[in-house]
């Protein structure tokens, strides 16, 4: 103890006041970054303005939404469609959204509302079995249709993992 001098004190503080900087400036940036990326993610969920639902392109709109689940995006899946008895022509189309309540499905040859058909991803090993929707709206869009459907019966979490 009888070593120390004040000038001795006064490096420790200088040595520290760095130290403090950086550890601060460190924190600082650590919480602006998660806030960021919070608001980012919390942007992402909630529902773009500018996004036509498929509801509001057959003129119902949002306030007549009565959707039970909520649809969500994804990377498009190539699905081939047959009716049930297999008369009409097949078609081949892709999934543009999907629910746990059913498919939207874009195609290029029109089909009636309120038909059944039997959906089935194109990867889809052989052994799986189609899904069956029904059409509840089909509306011009560009120069294809956009097919909103209803599972007949909500498949299998496996099968609905395979339409994306």
């Amino acid at each position: 103890m009888g070593n120390f001098r004040l000038t001795d004190l006064g490096d420790m503080v200088g040595a520290i006041w760095p130290l403090l900087l950086i550890g601060l400036g460190t924190a600082s940036l650590a919480f602006v970054l998660g806030w960021t990326a919070s608001r980012r993610r919390y942007a992402n969920t909630a529902a773009p303005k500018d996004r036509v639902t498929p509801d509001e392109a057959d003129g119902q709109g949002p306030a007549n939404d009565r959707r039970a689940a909520g649809r969500r995006g994804g990377h498009p899946v190539t699905v081939h469609m047959t009716d049930p008895d297999e008369k009409a022509q097949p078609q081949t189309g892709w999934v543009v959204d999907r629910s746990v309540g059913g498919l939207c499905l874009m195609i290029r040859q029109p089909v009636p509302v309120g038909s059944f058909w039997k959906v089935r991803p194109t990867d889809a090993p052989r052994t799986t079995p189609p899904v069956l929707v029904e059409v509840k709206t089909c509306v011009l869009a560009g120069d294809e249709w956009k097919l909103n459907c209803r599972f007949q019966r909500t498949p299998s979490y496996g099968s609905l993992l395979m339409f994306g």
